[in-house]
């Protein structure tokens, strides 16, 4: 009963985040650095698996420090590090629901994504935004590329925050794309098996798709409908 409870949760929390999302990110936002190094701290220290931090094989050098010592893609920077601390479980999910899970730490320019804006000014997508925001999204991408690190911040950990990046409609415009995707990093991609489940449907199916493996971890990704192509 608790499997397809949670699958019911994590279903409600695809439309809460996209009602909600968008508004909350504003008040969010000066608070991310703590949040994000809140929530690492807590899942590095008390050994919880987090999909997208383990991606980045983090590893302990001392007490209190880890290293990221890999990327699924170029990162351009020297040092990548977590300074973790103790965090209490109030903390963390104080933090988790008013904070961090509004955020989208898989954006590659801290709250933008370079990328992305660079499909809005090549006419890829969204044509019917006008020239003034396109010339605001060209700035952003400029101040992008002279920024001294590159990345996102499960990449980059702590290294993110020493540099910030925030172009109001480039923000606005990611968020739009991918509101309170940290959401979707806690609770939609799984390491526990006994929250799994699946049926098929019309060559398709709901409940959880088996995903990739974490250092050795398999991992399960939730899905509404899911059909191969």
């Amino acid at each position: 009963m608790i499997k397809y409870l949670y699958w019911l949760f994590v279903l409600f929390m695809v439309v809460f985040r996209k009602l909600t999302g968008l508004i909350m990110v504003w008040f969010t936002l000066p608070f991310r650095s703590y949040a994000r190094n809140t929530i690492y701290s807590y899942h590095l220290e008390n050994d919880i698996f987090l999909k997208r931090l383990w991606e980045r094989r983090p590893k302990k050098v001392v007490t209190g420090l880890w290293e990221l010592t890999w990327s699924p893609h170029p990162v351009k920077a020297n040092t990548r590090f977590i300074h973790t601390r103790k965090v209490s479980i109030v903390e963390y999910y104080l933090v988790l629901w008013l904070l961090w899970g509004w955020l989208d730490d898989d954006a590659n320019e801290d709250t933008y994504d370079k990328g992305f804006n660079q499909t809005i000014i090549n006419h890829k997508r969204k044509k019917w935004i006008p020239n003034f925001i396109i010339n605001k999204l060209q700035k952003a991408v400029d101040k992008a590329k002279v920024c001294p690190v590159e990345g996102n911040s499960f990449d980059l950990g702590d290294t993110r925050g020493y540099y910030p990046l925030f172009e109001f409609w480039s923000t606005l415009l990611w968020t739009n794309r991918n509101t309170a995707y940290n959401f979707n990093y806690k609770f939609h991609e799984i390491s526990n098996k006994k929250l799994v489940w699946s049926i098929k449907v019309k060559g398709g199916l709901i409940g959880w798709r088996e995903g990739t493996k974490v250092q050795g971890i398999q991992t399960y990704n939730f899905e509404i409908y899911y059909k191969e192509k």
